[in-house]
């Protein structure tokens, strides 16, 4: 994607002589690559996941919270991000419980809750 913007960018530059090459294509690929290199992705690297025992004990203490009813996903994520949590960590909690069966999915309707297991 950012080479596509780079290269859009390029066209509507009136000094960028068309057609735009094979060899302009690789260096703004190039200039995208190294720009990504430099970004650093803390939020995604495992290190910076919780653990399974922490998405356990959060998944408890969010259906505490809930009166053990029967809740959405967005719910949880929401009550997990009211703890501190990011979007994306939330929303890796939530698979993550789901995949550890520590919630279950149940059809509700058009909507999907979630109860501990």
């Amino acid at each position: 994607m950012a080479t596509i913007n780079l290269i859009s960018g390029a066209l509507a530059d009136p000094d960028i002589q068309w057609p735009i090459t094979n060899e302009s294509i690789k260096t703004y690929i190039d200039i995208a690559k190294r720009t990504a290199s430099l970004i650093e992705d803390d939020d995604e690297s495992e290190s910076n996941l919780p653990s399974p025992e922490d998405v356990k004990k959060c998944m408890q203490q969010i259906f505490k919270l809930f009166n053990n009813r029967p809740s959405t996903k967005t719910a949880i994520v929401n009550a997990l991000m009211l703890k501190g949590k990011k979007r994306n960590v939330a929303e890796y909690m939530v698979s993550k419980a789901e995949g550890m069966e520590i919630i279950k999915p149940q059809q509700n309707g058009n909507r999907i809750d979630y109860t501990l297991a």
